[in-house]
């Protein structure tokens, strides 16, 4: 049954359809999985499945016009099996917006974004502490570039300007002296904020190229 009626739902749904991991929660639900199970079968965050699947069963209720939960998805599509309520016969209610995920990330007023109500205004209040720390770890395609961008947006209509830093534009051989490494931020920084690089008026040797970055941060950047 589960995957005949995933091709019923996405016929229902077209010329959307699902996404893989609304498939996902689609299918286990109907296996009667609760949301900690699918969220450690499938490796994403058990928040964010509880959003998707929240964000599904209104997204099937608007298109059958009445309400659709984890609980009852199963009996209401089981329905579909007899002529008298085949797709040509049943009455849509209007076009659906189904939510897509892209392998990109999603514009600040994307309508596509979930929130993660539990999670993301601790980051928004995290990111505006001088020295706080925001790690943000989930599986490939789960919405991590599309938060920092609104980390990001959040940051600077609160007065901070943000600066984008990707280490996969470092040389190898950077990593390899910590010296380099820190005047190679330096640098990158500087030009972000489209300051000149002054290093040599800040980097002393004897005091050691952490006290210096230190001092260059503090005494010039900030």
């Amino acid at each position: 049954m589960p995957q005949s009626v995933l091709v019923t739902v996405n016929e229902l749904l077209s010329p959307h359809h699902l996404s893989y991991i609304q498939e996902i929660v689609f299918l286990r639900s109907l296996e009667g999985k609760r949301y900690r199970e699918i969220a450690s079968e499938s490796g994403y965050d058990y928040d964010y499945v509880k959003e998707v699947g929240f964000q599904l069963w209104q997204t099937l209720s608007h298109a059958l016009g009445r309400k659709v939960t984890k609980k009852n998805v199963r009996l209401i599509l089981a329905e579909f099996d007899s002529p008298a309520n085949s797709l040509s016969n049943f009455p849509l209610i209007a076009p659906v917006s189904v939510l897509e995920f892209p392998g990109g990330s999603l514009p600040i007023d994307s309508k596509f974004y979930i929130e993660r109500s539990s999670i993301e205004p601790l980051a928004y209040r995290e990111i505006l502490k001088p020295g706080g720390l925001v790690r943000i770890k989930a599986p490939q395609q789960s919405g991590k570039t599309s938060l920092v961008l609104r980390l990001m947006a959040h940051a600077e209509t609160n007065g901070l300007i943000p600066v984008i830093i990707n280490l996969q534009s470092a040389d190898r051989r950077l990593f390899a002296n910590l010296n380099d490494f820190l005047r190679w931020l330096c640098v990158l920084i500087s030009r972000q904020l489209n300051l000149t690089p002054q290093l040599d008026q800040y980097w002393d040797e004897e005091s050691g190229s952490k006290l210096s970055c230190n001092a260059y941060f503090q005494m010039y950047l900030l």
